[in-house]
């Protein structure tokens, strides 16, 4: 089998691919309607982790699509389309996936550091993390990249800035500003004061 015969059952939705990227809107909501059962589907196997919930999978693949569906994605139409954007999906459950594995590490870490067997003095210090943990989540997907690498990571702020691709003035007003609204939410969630960010 030729090569270009290997692909040729991959070819409808490789055509709807470019006339999507050449401005047919049709086609792209061709191939969303297409891909997004299926893509869903596999994302979803994954939501029974006691770490993954139905939100966080429900983000994932809104990620991912919005991630096919940009100007500098580069299907090839080597597979299926919605096979392709399975593949975003699994790489960025991966990588969520490590994430909260790594809260949950520093939230265990926390709670054995305290001296206290008192179980009033566990509960608040649980309720403190859960309030940093939701302050973490209702911030922008930059935001909580820039936190991610500084500050649960470790990385130099030098070396967070090249990895999402940002000067390091730019990372630095970034992580500034994530730091900031990171405080002013858990404030809200934890003492009720200002406003959500």
């Amino acid at each position: 089998m030729s090569k270009s015969d290997k692909y040729h059952k991959f070819q409808a939705d490789y055509n709807l691919y470019l006339e999507y990227k050449q401005g047919n809107i049709e086609a792209g909501t061709i191939l969303y309607q297409k891909s997004y059962d299926l893509v869903c589907r596999y994302a979803y196997k994954y939501a029974s982790d006691s770490i993954l919930n139905f939100q966080d999978v429900e983000d994932v693949v809104s990620q991912a699509i919005s991630e096919a569906f940009s100007k500098s994605s580069d299907f090839l139409g080597k597979s299926q389309f919605s096979t392709w954007v399975c593949g975003i999906v699994k790489i960025k459950i991966l990588q969520l996936f490590k994430k909260k594995q790594l809260i949950k590490k520093y939230e265990c870490e926390w709670l054995c550091e305290t001296n206290s067997y008192n179980p009033v003095d566990i509960t608040i210090k649980k309720e403190i993390f859960q309030a940093i943990n939701n302050a973490y989540e209702l911030l922008p997907t930059i935001s909580k990249e820039c936190i991610y690498l500084v500050l649960l990571l470790g990385k130099a702020k030098t070396v967070a800035a090249r990895e999402l691709h940002l000067s390091d003035y730019n990372f630095g007003l970034r992580y500034t500003r994530a730091v900031e609204a990171l405080r002013l939410n858990f404030m809200q969630i934890y003492y009720g004061m200002n406003t959500v960010y």
